[in-house]
């Protein structure tokens, strides 16, 4: 798990609805890692999960990115070997996993995707 791919956007968490909204529109990816004021990890976004606030016009213009940030299942760092994290990708089903520093699990080197994991296998053939 030496080359980290690419981070979607992160979202700071003071982030007003509508611009998650735009952020999302904008992108390939339809999870996002949420960042305190310090930088920290502190959570995803998924679209999915933003479903509901779409039709309640009053809660939209109360809602920031903190407020929908879920802890991640899963985490894996770059030590992580690829059996370990495509183990993870398999018990915890999900779509893409943060990859976090080991020293410090609160800073986001980039997000590896179940796609990533296996072209990474298929490479070491």
């Amino acid at each position: 798990m030496k080359d980290v791919p690419e981070i979607p956007k992160s979202l700071p968490e003071d982030t007003h609805f509508d611009q998650i909204l735009k952020t999302i529109e904008h992108s390939r990816y339809n999870q996002f890692p949420v960042v305190s004021r310090d930088g920290e990890f502190i959570g995803l976004i998924a679209f999915q999960e933003l479903r509901d606030s779409l039709y309640h016009e009053i809660i939209r213009h109360l809602i920031i990115a903190g407020d929908l940030a879920t802890p991640p299942k899963v985490i894996v760092t770059t030590d992580t070997t690829l059996d370990k994290a495509l183990e993870k990708f398999t018990l915890k089903d999900v779509d893409f996993i943060p990859v976090v520093d080991e020293d410090d699990p609160h800073h986001l080197m980039g997000i590896v995707t179940q796609r990533d994991v296996l072209a990474a296998f298929r490479e070491k053939e």
